[in-house]
């Protein structure tokens, strides 16, 4: 009974501890997220890939984001800060997100 205990807290301990990969359903929901601010920022091109790790009940987010290589810094810089807003607006679980771009 105390092992079976121990094992059902330890093993949802370890996951976290060892980064395991986001949900499905969540990349799925960034990406959806990406492409409807895509249509509004046509700087945004393609969304290379999503990770992300668990920092108590919050995700931290690593974003890698093509962008048209004729945008301003400064275009690029919005367009980014929209997607980072609209992202943590409509997931309450996101604490903070990084984009890597690529031009």
């Amino acid at each position: 009974m105390i092992m079976k205990a121990g094992v059902d807290t330890g093993i949802p301990a370890l996951k976290d501890l060892l980064d395991m990969n986001l949900p499905e359903p969540f990349i799925h929901q960034i990406r959806t997220i990406f492409n409807h601010e895509k249509e509004h920022h046509a700087e945004l091109q393609h969304l290379h890939s999503v990770r992300g790790r668990k920092m108590g009940h919050y995700y931290i987010l690593d974003l890698q984001i093509q962008l048209d290589p004729h945008t301003s810094v400064a275009n690029a810089t919005r367009s980014i800060d929209a997607l980072k807003s609209e992202i943590m607006k409509d997931m309450k679980d996101v604490h903070e997100g990084n984009a890597s771009l690529a031009i």
